[in-house]
């Protein structure tokens, strides 16, 4: 039996080590069982990502359940994979069958995304007032809104063409650089020029799909609330009154 042992230093200094020990059968009994496993869990998934978008409220709540549970399902396999990756970073076959698994739960994202988009906002509305869907509200919404901004596949085999290969040569300009040992006052108009082709590439995708320029698109992106972050940074900005002890 493999395990993942993990050493954290005891707070109060002289004190011996404390081990830790996490048991991957409590995932799986052990690779094979897990790799079959793996397998049905894959092809139920990709079944599920090519069923029609239910019509019906009971057939929704049915269809979400199942997306529920396979997606639960492909994140148990994802993390017994990732902690035998810990244990041993050189099995290429680990590493291989973690990013099958990272492509299939996209695949389960994209399929609710686009049941939402066909739903429209108002059926969406409709629906989650009901108790049993109400969980489903958020899941629900939020999909159908990542749906108004997902390129279509002509626009998507644009970007591949003409975007892709820029964002590209510029990654692996940046790594030319960085590997060149030349001081960064030296580089400074290399890196700026990396920086433009960058940005405008970003900024031309994020029009595509409906966004003022990359900055808003990543904010949308990542949930969060461009005026949240410029309050805290002002917070960050602003200097805390400091308190004088009195001799």
């Amino acid at each position: 039996m493999k395990a993942l042992l993990v050493t954290v230093m005891a707070v109060v200094l002289g004190a011996a080590p404390i081990t830790y020990q996490i048991d991957l059968v409590r995932y799986f009994p052990g690779g094979d069982a897990e790799a079959l496993s793996r397998s049905t869990a894959i092809a139920s998934a990709k079944a599920f990502a090519a069923s029609a978008t239910p019509r019906t409220a009971a057939a929704l709540l049915l269809w979400l359940q199942k997306y529920d549970s396979f997606l639960t399902d492909l994140e148990r396999h994802d993390i017994y994979l990732y902690l035998k990756a810990e244990e041993n970073d050189q099995d290429g076959a680990d590493a291989r069958a973690d990013d099958e698994l990272g492509n299939t739960e996209q695949l389960l994202s994209e399929r609710v995304v686009e049941a939402s988009r066909r739903l429209g906002d108002a059926r969406i509305h409709n629906l989650t007032r009901l108790p049993s869907l109400a969980p489903y509200r958020y899941l629900l919404t939020d999909s159908e809104m990542q749906a108004k901004h997902r390129l279509s596949p002509a626009e998507a085999r644009s970007v591949a063409l003409a975007v892709t290969p820029v964002l590209e040569a510029a990654a692996t300009s940046y790594k030319a650089l960085g590997k060149s040992g030349a001081p960064l006052e030296s580089s400074q108009d290399p890196y700026a020029a990396l920086l433009v082709s960058i940005a405008s590439a970003r900024n031309g995708v994020a029009r595509l799909r409906g966004f003022p320029d990359a900055t808003s698109a990543a904010y949308f992106d990542r949930s969060i609330d461009p005026a949240s972050v410029g309050e805290r940074c002002r917070r960050s900005a602003t200097p805390k009154p400091t308190r004088s002890i009195s001799p």
